[in-house]
């Protein structure tokens, strides 16, 4: 009896984590399965590039402005509660979001699961940071972000095989379905644990916010995520399937799909590695400098070599999720370098940093290939192989600007401030 207690105590606090886990990665899906099907909501709405950038902002817009109060909520409330009551919300956004008419259900229903989705991976690193030692806090973030990686891989793959008759309905009410029996089960299952809720940790929004805000460490990691992750969010998670068919005459569309999912296979190898490195080596800052040099070489043949195989394009892409992974421990230094009782909020903040840049680029990608497309006699409009290239510089670009960043940000030595 007494080893059987001390077994439910070893694994429970792994099986909190791994609820909080679950719900990212199905967000997750949700958030990116929407990339598999741009053309035919396209052909649907009767929406040209532009808009349709918009409707990937419709959900990140909400989502960074969430995370202004996300850490607050996370710190203040208990963790399981919170977890709970936004996936509940996030499953009958993107159950609604099935059912859409027209644009503003669309838009409507994107927002709240932007909002909602805000809350997931903050919370998950919060109940890791409640059931596990702050030691295994590296690994734990690595884990958690590839859990989010595998719900790109899920989501991807749900489109590519269910994508049937130009039907993208079916797909996203399947994901609902999975949604809701994961919150069936966690109000059955979830608990909360003990601890004592000091003056000192029962800060205002406010208050934390300023908090994380006057340290420019904050500012230097947020901007560092933000720039390494800015082409895995704007490319491998929305605009990655349509620019490689279109550019790339080697692969088709199922391909195509496959070489995303690359992206996130490499990614949750490369997370669960470099979090585990990171704490091993008790060192944040080599990994963070060295991942975006990597990341560039191997995405810039990815973006220009339009006859790249399929086989070299997979090598590539899946070489440079492995490397994006740096961003976990990125995630790792923001629960170093503030003081615990802002925990939530310096992790959020660093979330927050991690998808702005992207938020800013996808409708800034679809005007550009709007803005050079072309027009044929009949009036079509018609996207070249030169205005793709033109909307993607910015990925370049935003990996050099990365690799600068890094050398601004000081080594934690895996402790934290108290």
């Amino acid at each position: 009896m007494y080893q059987h207690n001390q077994f439910i105590k070893l694994l429970r606090p792994w099986f909190m984590w791994s609820f909080g886990a679950l719900a990212f990665l199905l967000q997750y899906a949700c958030r990116v399965s929407t990339g598999g099907f741009l053309d035919q909501i396209m052909v649907e709405f009767a929406i040209d590039a532009t808009y349709i950038g918009l409707v990937g902002t419709f959900f990140y817009y909400p989502y960074v402005i969430m995370q202004l109060f996300v850490g607050r909520i996370v710190d203040r409330y208990p963790a399981h509660h919170v977890l709970i009551a936004t996936t509940l919300i996030f499953f009958l956004s993107n159950q609604y979001f099935s059912e859409a008419n027209n644009l503003f259900d669309i838009a409507l229903s994107r927002c709240l699961m932007g909002a909602m989705g805000a809350f997931a991976f903050v919370v998950t690193m919060k109940l890791a940071l409640i059931w596990f030692e702050n030691k295994y806090l590296g690994v734990l973030a690595g884990l958690t972000q590839v859990s989010g990686m595998l719900g790109v891989v899920f989501g991807n793959q749900m489109v590519d095989f269910m994508l049937v008759g130009n039907e993208w309905r079916p797909v996203v009410k399947l994901l609902s379905l999975l949604l809701g029996v994961l919150v069936l089960m966690m109000m059955l299952l979830m608990k909360g644990k003990d601890h004592i809720n000091t003056a000192k940790n029962d800060v205002g929004v406010v208050e934390g916010l300023m908090t994380v805000w006057r340290n420019p460490q904050s500012w230097y990691n947020g901007i560092y995520a933000g720039l390494i992750y800015l082409p895995t969010a704007a490319f491998g998670e929305y605009w990655g399937g349509k620019y490689l068919t279109a550019t790339n005459v080697m692969i088709n569309s199922h391909q195509a799909s496959i070489a995303m999912s690359m992206i996130f296979a490499g990614w949750a190898a490369g997370g669960v590695l470099f979090g585990w490195l990171s704490d091993s080596m008790q060192r944040r800052k080599p990994i963070m400098n060295i991942a975006p040099i990597v990341c560039l070489v191997v995405l810039l043949p990815s973006l220009y070599w339009h006859e790249l195989p399929a086989y070299g394009l997979y090598l590539c892409l899946s070489l440079y999720g492995f490397f994006n992974a740096a961003l976990v421990v990125s995630y790792a230094v923001s629960g170093e370098i503030n003081p615990k009782y802002v925990s939530g909020v310096s992790i959020a903040f660093c979330n927050m940093m991690s998808i702005l840049f992207a938020t800013i680029a996808l409708p800034l990608i679809g005007y550009i290939m709007d803005l050079y497309a072309e027009v044929d006699a009949a009036g079509n409009v018609m996207y070249t192989t030169w205005s793709y290239e033109a909307a993607v510089i910015c990925f370049p670009i935003a990996l050099s600007l990365c690799l600068l960043v890094s050398f601004l940000i000081k080594e934690t030595d895996c402790k934290q401030v108290m």
